[in-house]
Formats: structure tokens, C-alpha cells, sequence
């Protein structure tokens, strides 16, 4: 027994030591694959530095991380369902997301930049909470009417999100903790109410309208609600109080009308007035009265605009088309009530009636300036234009003109008078610098004026005020206008030059003779004049701008601006030097109130001009003259 024990013990011994070398070895394992599993989270960290390097274009030294603790009731929304939100975060921020779930830690790889905004939207994510509560069907109907045009105000406003169940009537707001009172006080204020009307089976086509048109309208016009239950034969209407009372006006005025439907139809307004209309309103009197239907019209919107009404548009009408002329194509609505048989009859004849017209019918567009004159004194003219043509109808509206009915050949002839017209009357607009246009009005102006209006049979405008000549007439007498006026405007070019104080008051001094010499010797104290007779210029000097004025051709203009600078810069070859003397001795030479100066100017004949300001005298006369006088 005692062999047998010590066999076991040896037995035993020999287990224990096999099982301590499978314990040796599991901790080596255990610690090789720990050694494995951080080379392998290391690994996957560096390909995710990577990959966001790539994403923002830079450098994988570049990319830092920083952990973010997600608190465990914030974990779902942060993740999202299939993990949506983490991918939404890392492809708006460019930032790369893992999530440990063990201690709730979110590590963020990415630029600094990058992390800070990846980390303001999961914040922003961890601190938005919401709020369920009750609301009434009146307060959910302006919530949602108008394509949700209040709801979606409180909103931005608020900077939350509205989540409306209409069958629960139940309401979520869904934003930032501080963001949900304010917002759900404004919700539960809304003054809001409901009516309820009650009608027979027979007023449900005409409350209804065509394809719900007039039920729709009715909520549009008064931003209401409208629920209809046919088989209660009762309808809700909510909203705001004056909307649902307004709605609700609206409703019980259609129950009265006994089964009547209305019908809309938009039409061009020129369509409206020449076709369905008519003369003194004669076409749609005869419709109303054929159908037994009551028709009303109503401006509409604009269709095609800028677009030209008909591409058949003459060359010479085209030529009137300017800044001035807008094209309108303006649809009207024309409302057609009755009973259904005879609105749709009344609809179907328009429809054919206005086929026909439009097939026989041009249109012409006119500038603004020269439908006037196409009309003429009180419509004088296109009255007379009518019977001339008295097959067609000729229609105005604004700037538009519709040639109608007929055959083709009155059609055209009516057109070819009205082109005439036009031909005859084409504008022209011609922007002038300065005084041109005063300069035209005056006589100097005299003799272009009868060239543009004898020989050319213009029509001459000049605006003095905002420098503009507008003439009209016919297109090639319009070209020899306008060349007649460019020589003219070239022949009164303007030079304005900015002069010295000093200089202005020299300049200011004007010949006291009586003579009436044209020799400009005789002015040579007196350079405005002088420039005036030797280079055939006009000199204006604004004492109060300190400013030179000369008016004439670019040839007259350039002589005579070189005269002045010669002479005001004391160029002896220009009658003029300039003396240093030492300014004590200006008021010697000025002497009490100027008598000295002008004693020396009357002696000898010169103008002598002391220039303060550059200690400088600049004597002006005669060689001979400034010699003595110096």
C-alpha cells in the first residue's frame, strides 16, 4: 500500500509539474497575443491616420486625437441606428470615429481644426433633448397649413425641430435643453379655433369644385384647415379665428348658390380685350347672354416676359424696339359661373373663339415714346388708321399693338400703315457731355437746327438737364442727324483747368476800352480776351471754383491752353517775366490802397501781378513795356 501511495504521489508530482507548464505556456500566449493584438490596434490606428490625411489633403504628422466620455443615455443618438450618425460626423468634419464601448470613450482622429468642429456636433448631439405634449387640432392645422410655413418659422427662429403627429395629436420638439421652453410657450400661445359646417350630399361637387379647386382655394385665401367628411356631410374648418370665420363665410355663400360651379380661364390680356371682351365690353355681354352664365375677369401674372409676342415681327418694327419697350404677354383670369352644363358649353365655345382669333391676329411691339404718336391727339390717329382698315380690328394695349381679323392680305395692309408710321417716327438718343445742349439751343445751335428740322424733317428734342438730344424721324435721316451733331459736338470740346488763387484773379482782370477792336495786340494785358480773338475760342473763369473754362475744337482748345500756360509762367516769347524781389518790398511797390501798382501799370502800359504765395512778380505787357517797368 505504501508503494502504491508513493506510485500515486509520483504520478501526481509529474501532473502537477505538465499542468504548471501549460499554465507557463497560456500566460506566454496570452501575452504574445496581447503583443499582437496592440501591434494590430496600432496598425489600424496608423491606416486611420492615413485615410484622414487623405481626406484633408495634408500630412499624416498633422493628424492629433483627442476622447471624448459619451454619457450611456447619449450613446444611441451618437452612434445612430447601423452606427449613421458617426459616419455623418466623419464625412462632415473629415475626422475619423471609435467608439470603446467598455468606458463609453469616443476617440477622434483628425486636424485640430477638424476635431474641433467634429467635437462641437457630437456636443451638440449629447445636449439636445425634447419635449412631448398635447395640441389641439385647430393649433396643429396652422402649424401645418401653408406648407408648413409656421412651423418651419418657429423653427429657424428657435433653432429646433418640430415633429407633429396629426393622428396622436401629439407634438415633439426636439433641440437644445434652453431652446424648448420658449419655443413650446410660443406653440401653445396660438389663439386657434375650429368650426364645423354641416351641407347636404347635393353641395359636395360644388364645395368641392373641380379636383377640390374651390375647397383648396378657400383654405389658400384664408391660410386655414379645411377637413371634409362626406359621409357625415360635415366639414372642419381650422386656424386662426378670422381666417376659419372668413373660411367659413366663403363656404355658406357657396351652399347658397344653388349647385353652381365656376370655372377659370387665363388668357393674354390683349386675347381678353380684343377677342373675349370686345368692343365696350359688346363680346362678353353676347357670351353671358348665350350661355346664361355670369363671367368676370381678373388680372393675372405675367407669361414669357421680355419674350416677343410674334416672331413674324417686321424688320422695321423691330428696329423701334429699345430700353424703352418691355413685352408683357400679361395673362388675365376669366371666371365662368353657372350650372355645370352651361359653364362647360360657355368654356368650350371660348375656347374655340380664342383659337380662331389668335390664328388671325399679329402682334407688334412699340416703344413707349412712339405710341403716342400712333395714337395720336385723343386717339385721333389710330381711329383713322381703323377706317382706313375697317376689316380688321386694331387693338392697344400699353406698348402693344394686335392686328386682327380680316384676311391676310387686310391684315397686312393694316400692318404696312403701321409700319409706315413707325419708319417714319424711329427714335434715336444721343448723351452729350457739358453745355452741348444749351450750346444747340442757342444760336450757335441756329443753323444745325434748321438743317435737322427743314432738310431732314427731324424731330428735334434737346433735354438741357440731363445732356441728352433725342431725334426722330426716318432711319436715314436719322444717320445724317446724328453725324451733324457729333461734328457739332466735336467743334465745342471743353477744357477746364484748375488755376491758383492768384493766378484766377489775374485772369479776372478785363479790358476797361471802349474799343471794339479785333486785333488781338490790342488785348495782349488781357490774355482771356487776347485767347478769345487769336485762337477763336470762348474763356469763362469761375472766380469763386478758381477754375478756367475753354470752349472750342481740340486744335483752338490746345493753342490756347498752351498761350496760357506760357504766359502765367512768365515765358518772355508770351509778353510776360516773372521778378524776384524780396517780399519787404511788396508793400513799397503796391503802395496805400494800390495807388503805386497802378501808377506803374498806367505809366507803362503792363499788368503787374504779385504772386505772394511764390515771392515772385510777374510783369505782363510790351517788350519794350516790361523793360521799362522793370
Amino acid at each position: 500500500a505504501l508503494k502504491q501511495k508513493k506510485k500515486s504521489l509520483i504520478q501526481y508530482l509529474q501532473i502537477q509539474n505538465e499542468f504548471e507548464d501549460i499554465k507557463n505556456k497560456k500566460t506566454s500566449l496570452q501575452s504574445e497575443l496581447k503583443e499582437k493584438d496592440d501591434l494590430l490596434e496600432e496598425l489600424n490606428l496608423g491606416i486611420r491616420r492615413c485615410r484622414t490625411a487623405i481626406s484633408l489633403n495634408c500630412s499624416v504628422s498633422d493628424i492629433i486625437s483627442d476622447n471624448l466620455i459619451i454619457p450611456e443615455d447619449k450613446l444611441s443618438k451618437v452612434i445612430g441606428k447601423g452606427g449613421s450618425s458617426l459616419k455623418q460626423i466623419e464625412s462632415d468634419h473629415k475626422v475619423s470615429l471609435e467608439i470603446s464601448k467598455l468606458n463609453n470613450q469616443l476617440t477622434v482622429l483628425g486636424s485640430a481644426e477638424s476635431i474641433a468642429s467634429a467635437k462641437s456636433a457630437i456636443n451638440q448631439i449629447i445636449n439636445t433633448s425634447s419635449d412631448d405634449f398635447e395640441l389641439s387640432e385647430s393649433t396643429i392645422a396652422v402649424l401645418i397649413i401653408d406648407k408648413g410655413t409656421l412651423a418651419q418659422d418657429i423653427q429657424n427662429r428657435h433653432n429646433i425641430r418640430i415633429d407633429i403627429n396629426k393622428a396622436k395629436k401629439t407634438c415633439k420638439l426636439i433641440g437644445l435643453i434652453e431652446n424648448l421652453p420658449t419655443a413650446k410657450h410660443e406653440i401653445l400661445s396660438l389663439k386657434t379655433v375650429k368650426k364645423v359646417v354641416s351641407f347636404e350630399s347635393s353641395a359636395v361637387p360644388f364645395i368641392m369644385g373641380k379636383n377640390g379647386l374651390t375647397i383648396r382655394s378657400i383654405g389658400d385665401d384664408h391660410h386655414v384647415l379645411i377637413e371634409v367628411n362626406k359621409e357625415k356631410l360635415q366639414l372642419s374648418v381650422l386656424g386662426f379665428e378670422d381666417g376659419v370665420k372668413q373660411a367659413v363665410d366663403s363656404i355658406l355663400n357657396i351652399i347658397s348658390e344653388n349647385k353652381e360651379v365656376e370655372e377659370i380661364l387665363k388668357i393674354e390680356k390683349q386675347v381678353m380685350i380684343g377677342c373675349v371682351i370686345g368692343s365696350n365690353g359688346s363680346n362678353i355681354r353676347n357670351i353671358q347672354s348665350m350661355f346664361n352664365v355670369n363671367m368676370r375677369t381678373e388680372k393675372g401674372g405675367t407669361k414669357d416676359k421680355d419674350k416677343s409676342a410674334n416672331s413674324s415681327t417686321s424688320a422695321s418694327a423691330k428696329e423701334t424696339k429699345s430700353k424703352n419697350i418691355t413685352s408683357h404677354n400679361d395673362i388675365d383670369n376669366l371666371y365662368i359661373t353657372g350650372t355645370a352644363s352651361r359653364v362647360l358649353a360657355a368654356k368650350n365655345y371660348l375656347t374655340s373663339l380664342i383659337a380662331t382669333y389668335s390664328a388671325n391676329s399679329e402682334t407688334l411691339l412699340v416703344d413707349n415714346e412712339i405710341m403716342p404718336i400712333i395714337l395720336g391727339k385723343k386717339g385721333s390717329r389710330i381711329n383713322q388708321l381703323r377706317l382706313e382698315h375697317p376689316l380688321v380690328n386694331i387693338d392697344v394695349d400699353d406698348n402693344t399693338i394686335r392686328v386682327c381679323g380680316g384676311s391676310a392680305e387686310n391684315r397686312a395692309a393694316a400692318r404696312a400703315s403701321l409700319d409706315e408710321i413707325i419708319n417714319q417716327n424711329l427714335m434715336k438718343t444721343i448723351v452729350c457731355e457739358n453745355d452741348i445742349g444749351i450750346l444747340l439751343k442757342s444760336p450757335k445751335g441756329l443753323d444745325i437746327r434748321q438743317e435737322l428740322l427743314t432738310n431732314l424733317s427731324l424731330n428735334v428734342d434737346i433735354d438741357t438737364e440731363n445732356n441728352i438730344i433725342k431725334l426722330r424721324g426716318k432711319q436715314e435721316n436719322l444717320n445724317k442727324g446724328i453725324e451733324l451733331i457729333n461734328d457739332f459736338i466735336s467743334n465745342y470740346q471743353i477744357l477746364i483747368i484748375d488755376l491758383t488763387e492768384e493766378d484766377c484773379s489775374s485772369l479776372m482782370n478785363i479790358a476797361t476800352s471802349t474799343s471794339t477792336s479785333k486785333d488781338p495786340s490790342d488785348f495782349i494785358l488781357y490774355p482771356t480776351k487776347y485767347m478769345e480773338l487769336s485762337y477763336g475760342v470762348e474763356v469763362f473763369v469761375n472766380r469763386k471754383e478758381n477754375k478756367l473754362r475753354i470752349r472750342g475744337s481740340d486744335s483752338q482748345i490746345k493753342q490756347a491752353n498752351n498761350y496760357l500756360k506760357n504766359v502765367l509762367s512768365g515765358n518772355p516769347e508770351y509778353n510776360a517775366i516773372y521778378l524776384s524781389i524780396n517780399p519787404i518790398f511788396y508793400a513799397t511797390i503796391i503802395g496805400k490802397a494800390g495807388a503805386n501798382l497802378r501808377k506803374i501799370e498806367n505809366d507803362f502800359n503792363v499788368k503787374v501781378d504779385i504772386l505772394k504765395s511764390r515771392s515772385l512778380i510777374r510783369i505782363r505787357g510790351l517788350s519794350k513795356s516790361i523793360n521799362d517797368t522793370k
